[in-house]
């Protein structure tokens, strides 16, 4: 079965987060918050797709990431 390209552009972002706060935690905030800012400004030019829709996705995703982390 092929994956759609947006599925695999979410993939990628959920990973790419998943390392950015391992690699964070513990350290101070703003390393934390200058990766996150690459990462977005990264995945903008990486493929012209619905941002809103995009975007509500990842945050769902990221406050089960953080749901998580606060157990």
């Amino acid at each position: 079965m092929k994956t759609d390209h947006r599925d695999e552009v979410v993939m990628r972002l959920k990973k790419k987060l998943h390392q950015v706060v391992h690699g964070a935690f513990g350290d101070n905030f703003d390393k934390f918050d200058r990766a996150l800012q690459q990462m977005v400004a990264e995945r903008c030019n990486f493929v012209p797709l619905k941002e809103a829709k995009v975007m509500a996705e990842f945050e769902t995703w990221a406050d089960e990431l953080l749901e998580k982390l606060n157990k």
